[in-house]
């Protein structure tokens, strides 16, 4: 067999992908044959496999974010989870989705056009000047949506900032509801 349990390889550093620490390890098993490395989160003891640039569970990308609802909360860390596999079109189409789930938890009705949910948070939860973010995820959301285009890393990871910096502005920034 081509695995080999060392007691200590080169070091690496990187976030985990099962707890999300930044960590470090000299540990794991080393495949020579083509150079892949299995190691243990020195945190959680979950391994990591690596080979080349890849990470395998690769590590969410993006801010944690507080006091978002259950349904808002699912869908903003399937995301972010999205960014480990390279899913760059899925993750501007669900940035699309998440932006209902977001109206609607705030009052939006149901079943409305995409349109009519981007316009409700507007007028009722973004500053003028913030609109930017909402439009920059409806026009490549759409653009997911409708056109033959494939989407980018740098079109994922800025949905992804965007999303966190929406969802920070209308869960974790603003005051409490009123009961």
């Amino acid at each position: 067999m081509s695995w080999q349990e060392l007691s200590q390889l080169v070091s690496i550093s990187f976030v985990c992908g099962w707890c999300g620490n930044k960590v470090a390890t000299d540990e794991g098993y080393f495949n020579s044959l083509n150079g892949a490395r299995i190691s243990p989160c020195p945190h959680c003891g979950k391994p990591s496999f690596f080979r080349g640039d890849k990470q395998f569970p690769g590590a969410s990308y993006g801010d944690d974010v507080k006091n978002l609802p259950v349904d808002v909360a699912e869908i903003y860390q399937e995301l972010r989870q999205l960014h480990a596999t390279g899913a760059w079109t899925s993750i501007v189409l669900l940035g699309r989705k998440l932006l209902m789930h977001v109206a609607v938890s705030k009052g939006a009705g149901e079943n409305q056009r995409f349109i009519q949910y981007v316009e409700y948070l507007c007028d009722e939860y973004v500053a003028r000047n913030n609109r930017g973010w909402i439009d920059r995820v409806r026009t490549l959301g759409n653009t997911a949506t409708h056109d033959l285009q494939i989407m980018t890393k740098e079109d994922a990871e800025l949905i992804t900032d965007f999303s966190a910096m929406i969802l920070k502005l209308i869960y974790e920034f603003s005051p409490p509801e009123a009961p």
